[in-house]
């Protein structure tokens, strides 16, 4: 007996993609990276002493992203760390997280949330549009993949 699947629809991949990467943010430009490092109790660090988040967050998962890079490679990324991801427990937790990344203003490290590289590509496309809104003094917001200009959506041509 032969059972066939539906094909997913590529929209319906990419829905899904977000929806497993929901929990997740980035922590960018931490601490340098050392062998057998902890990455929880790094990223625990850091939202404590930076973020000033007195909690402590339930973390799921901590890695940092990509391959070790050699040092040659570091100077070609001007020696930066790779960054951590972070798999929360909460969705709630993230929102918390976020919602405190003024805080970094002017530190060098950033916070990001996880989106697919389709999501990411689209972002890319969508910032220069943003930025010349904000400078015009227009009321913008990115969400996911939709950039919204005094509330009315923006579509790419």
């Amino acid at each position: 007996m032969v059972i066939t699947l539906p094909l997913l629809d590529p929209t319906d991949i990419v829905d899904l993609k977000c929806r497993s990467t929901r929990d997740n943010i980035i922590i960018h430009r931490t601490a340098q990276e050392s062998p057998k490092e902890d990455c929880t109790s790094l990223a625990l660090t850091f939202l404590q002493t930076k973020l000033e988040i007195k909690d402590k967050i339930p973390i799921d998962r901590a890695h940092r992203l990509g391959r070790i890079r050699t040092p040659s490679e570091h100077d070609k990324d001007k020696g930066r760390p790779r960054p951590i991801i972070l798999k929360l427990h909460q969705f709630q937790d993230k929102i918390t997280i976020l919602s405190k990344v003024g805080k970094l203003k002017g530190t060098g490290f950033f916070v990001s949330e996880q989106f697919p590289p389709e999501i990411v590509n689209k972002r890319r496309l969508l910032l220069p549009v943003l930025r010349e809104a904000k400078v015009a003094g227009k009321k913008v917001r990115l969400e996911k993949d939709k950039l919204y200009i005094d509330d009315k959506l923006y579509q790419l041509e």
